[in-house]
């Protein structure tokens, strides 16, 4: 395998900040270009489809394109279908977030609840103020803190914004209008995202706000299998654990937006 998908897959497993949409357009474009200049045979192809499944086994985009990868490698000219279908998916993926505001703008008003970091939806809540003004609090999302880069971004462009323990989603989503999550994979039963996504969603239906899913199509699987714990440390009676992804049963949320439009979450797969 070219080292240039050796390192690839390197970037990705170690990559513990972007989004797993900016991750997936990240892992395209270098594919692009290793297929367009170095080339891959058939045997590489399926060996970087086993190493992306294994560098984030949580996000769906990368079990979608190690899927697509194995496909053009078992065809006719997988080098060749290999590329045509990287670009098919970039060509989509460039428009998501603009096709994702037109159909959830009417729905994104005053104050947002969300938290973590989702590409994603930082773009889609900076094209909404450009159109009205919204307010946003943001949970700061530990163990890793991602919120906080959500924070920093919106303020920079102008948006109001408030960043919070992620123990205060129930009190500050009765000051919300509404709660708007990313996804890193969504299943037939449930959205894998952040842990503390099952919180403040839950959180939102008490309060009586809806919560929203905010996602591409990428994110949709029915593979995916991933370990919720990643971490744990025992020292005599006490263990210590440390969890990145949860599942969140998908009737919680009220609506779900993708680049073909909005769906009820249930029916998503329906949409692909």
């Amino acid at each position: 395998m070219p080292t240039d998908l050796d390192d690839l897959a390197s970037k990705v497993r170690e990559d513990s900040v972007s989004g797993s949409s900016e991750i997936a357009f990240y892992v395209l474009e270098r594919l692009h270009d290793v297929l367009s200049k170095t080339g891959i045979d058939r045997e590489q192809l399926l060996n970087f489809s086993d190493l992306l499944r294994k560098a984030k086994p949580a996000m769906a985009p990368m079990y979608n394109v190690a899927r697509m990868l194995e496909t053009a490698a078992n065809g006719p000219e997988p080098e060749k279908a290999a590329l045509l279908a990287v670009e098919r998916v970039i060509s989509t993926e460039k428009m998501v977030p603009a096709r994702i505001t037109e159909k959830a703008l009417e729905r994104i008003e005053g104050t947002v609840l969300t938290l973590s970091y989702s590409g994603t939806v930082v773009s889609v809540l900076k094209a909404v103020a450009k159109e009205k003004e919204i307010r946003v609090i943001v949970a700061e999302s530990l163990p890793r803190g991602e919120g906080r880069k959500t924070a920093e971004l919106l303020t920079k462009v102008g948006i109001e914004t408030v960043l919070i323990t992620d123990s205060m989603v129930f009190s500050e989503a009765r000051n919300s209008d509404l709660c708007l999550v990313g996804a890193d994979a969504i299943t037939p039963e449930a959205l894998i995202n952040k842990v503390g996504t099952y919180g403040m969603t839950l959180a939102s239906v008490q309060a009586g706000i809806p919560a929203y899913i905010i996602s591409s199509t990428l994110k949709i699987t029915s593979e995916l299998k991933p370990d919720w714990i990643i971490k744990e440390n025992t020292k005599g009676k006490l263990t210590e654990r440390t969890q990145l992804f949860e599942p969140v049963p998908l009737e919680l949320f009220a609506e779900a937006f993708t680049e073909l439009g909005s769906s009820k979450p249930t029916r998503l797969f329906r949409m692909r």
